[in-house]
């Protein structure tokens, strides 16, 4: 044992480190929100799509359903990570979401050809959209970084010290 950690304890986390772990707490429950918000934003746009076209089949609830199943994913992958028990990447993140993209997307294919056949695509109502917002995604995490060593507080630096004090128990 160090000098540090005379009781056996883990060691202490330096300040950046602790800095780190609170930017990568806020930015995943900022992304959660945006997706808890694009989730109920489109599938209210869906559901009200189903009841204006065809309210002899309730098909948006396969969206609802599926895309939910994703959103569960989420945040316990959000909560998982806040606990320590998850490490991080922003590139293993978009995999992450193209890989659940894909997956729900040929999940909601599949019933839609065993629900209505092939002639009519609702499968696309949520397909497309969701695809436009991987691809923003995919953007943010490849074109849209953030800019380093600008002067002053940021938005994101004033919450990485909120953060690094809910951490520290302050």
């Amino acid at each position: 044992m160090n000098e540090n950690n005379k009781e056996g304890n883990i060691k202490e986390f330096s300040t950046e480190s602790m800095r780190n772990i609170a930017k990568e707490i806020i930015l995943r429950r900022m992304i959660l929100f945006v997706h808890l918000s694009a989730y109920f934003f489109v599938n209210i746009l869906l559901i009200v799509i189903n009841l204006l076209t065809d309210q002899s089949y309730l098909w948006s609830i396969w969206s609802v359903t599926s895309w939910g199943i994703a959103i569960l994913i989420h945040i316990f992958n959000y909560l998982v990570f806040k606990k320590g028990l998850f490490p991080s990447s922003g590139l293993a993140g978009l995999a992450y979401h193209i890989a659940i993209y894909v997956i729900v997307c040929l999940y909601l294919v599949f019933v839609n050809y065993f629900t209505l056949g092939l002639d009519r695509l609702w499968v696309l109502w949520a397909a497309i959209p969701w695809g436009f917002g991987v691809v923003l995604h995919f953007w943010f995490h490849s074109i849209n970084k953030p800019k380093k060593g600008e002067k002053g507080k940021s938005w994101l630096e004033r919450k990485i010290n909120k953060e690094l004090g809910k951490i520290r128990g302050k």
